[in-house]
């Protein structure tokens, strides 16, 4: 069993209580095998901290000089062991986004009208992400 280390990265603007979420190219996903919507969520490069990694996202979302707040750390195994640290980054209000080349989507949701888990990679497990992460940092 390998070990995957994933940086969760929930980009909310709590003025208008939406969060962006994206949906990734083939080459730029994180796990081509899932297809729909992501809390964006790369692996850590080697010897690269989380906090490095979320800042490695937002510069790839054209949100540069913003910081994260660490949310939480998880931990699950399906066929590796997945340690993810789940980080929320506050944009001012009305930001807006210029997604690079490994996004085919970049999109402001209302956290009161979520999309059904049948919308996102990994289900109602990340919708629920979501919906926690929100919560853990309110």
């Amino acid at each position: 069993m390998s070990a995957k280390l994933i940086t969760y990265v929930l980009i909310r603007d709590q003025a208008a209580r939406k969060v962006l979420l994206v949906e990734y190219t083939g080459s730029g996903s994180p796990n081509a095998k899932r297809s729909g919507l992501w809390v964006p969520a790369p692996e850590l490069e080697e010897q690269e901290h989380p906090e490095e990694c979320v800042g490695r996202v937002l510069a790839s979302l054209g949100l540069e000089g913003l910081k994260g707040k660490l949310a939480g750390v998880d931990s699950f195994v399906t066929r590796d062991w997945h340690v993810t640290f789940n980080y929320v980054v506050d944009v001012p209000a009305g930001a807006t986004v210029a997604a690079d080349d490994r996004y085919a989507r970049a999109a402001w949701f209302s956290l009161t009208e979520l999309p059904e888990g049948k919308a996102f990679a990994h289900g109602d497990w990340e919708r629920r992400l979501v919906q926690a992460l929100d919560a853990a940092v309110s």
